[in-house]
């Protein structure tokens, strides 16, 4: 089988900034080869391999830009897409040998990320060593709401705006109780924050708190002392989670942390906190360390799922 290994699906992937990443796709073709496959090198962003068997890219994207091209092209000739994403547990400690996998999707509801498959009951404690996080239980008291905010525009919330969320989200929350509020601005959105804080000072005032990557690169410190999170559908309201803080979604549909979580705001004084146990070991399943990359491990469980004869 040949295997395009997309290296044109990360920006700019030729800068020392982006090592890291080519990194992850070059152990994937290293898993490829072990398996006996054809890994193939794409770098050009406006061609496509021709026959290919599958593709591997990095990040996804919903609407222009070059990785929407790549993907709208290998969907047009029916290509097997396997798209590597953030890390849940990266919060914990800034690892790089772990990603999540799925196949021709990137959500929780249109991605193939094997949980018909067998899980692995020990693949959780491995990836919680690697990152050193410990779940922590349920809190049993707390003061604030911190409210966890994504990028301004983004694929993940299909493009709702962030700052109309926020807003529209902390107005229903003073409606439901008087508990203190601390916004979490995402610490990749830059770009916007400045702009974003300046808006919800004049609208809020002090009747808010504000966390960005200016001021606290850390979530953990913004889950010490909070009652409970409230977020959209990213992947902190899975950190959340297993730092022992009960999580609204507004979107559980699309997100990872929905086995866990409420949908009616009104619950926000009195959460459910129900057992993560078989929730954590699910999510764990969704990662894949680099040896299990590198080794091939995930090539064979991807053919042997798809019932692809092995070459070697």
């Amino acid at each position: 089988m040949n295997v395009g290994i997309f290296y044109s699906s990360i920006s700019n992937w030729q800068a020392p900034t982006s090592q890291h990443k080519t990194g992850t796709l070059k152990e994937f073709a290293l898993g490829v080869k072990a398996c006996g496959d054809t890994p193939v090198s794409h770098k050009d962003p406006s061609g496509i391999i021709e026959n290919m068997d599958a593709a591997v890219i990095l990040g996804y994207a919903i609407d222009k830009g070059f990785r929407h091209k790549i993907i709208t092209n290998l969907k047009s000739k029916n290509i097997p897409i396997i798209f590597l994403d953030s890390n849940i547990f990266v919060y914990g400690k800034k690892d790089l040998r772990c990603y999540r996998y799925s196949v021709n999707g990137i959500y929780p509801t249109d991605g193939e990320y094997f949980l018909s498959l067998p899980i692995d009951s020990s693949k959780l404690d491995r990836i919680l060593a690697i990152h050193n996080i410990e779940i922590k239980p349920w809190r049993q008291n707390g003061s604030h709401i911190l409210i966890l905010g994504q990028r301004t525009t983004s694929w993940n919330m299909l493009n709702r705006n962030i700052l109309e969320w926020v807003t529209t989200t902390i107005e229903k929350i003073k409606q439901i109780t008087d508990r203190p509020i601390r916004v979490r601005l995402h610490p990749g959105d830059l770009e916007n924050n400045i702009s974003n804080i300046n808006k919800l000072q004049k609208r809020f005032g002090n009747s808010i708190t504000i966390s960005t990557k200016l001021n606290n690169q850390n979530i953990i410190n913004d889950f010490e002392d909070a009652w409970c999170s409230v977020g959209y559908n990213s992947t902190p309201n899975c950190a959340s989670i297993m730092n022992g803080i009960p999580v609204y979604l507004e979107d559980p549909v699309n997100s990872w942390a929905k086995d866990v979580a409420f949908t009616d705001l009104n619950l926000i004084e009195n959460p459910p906190m129900p057992d993560r146990t078989d929730w954590l070991h699910k999510i764990a399943h969704i990662h894949h360390t680099s040896e299990e990359i590198t080794s091939g491990a995930y090539w064979r469980k991807y053919k042997e799922f798809y019932n692809i004869p092995p070459s070697v």
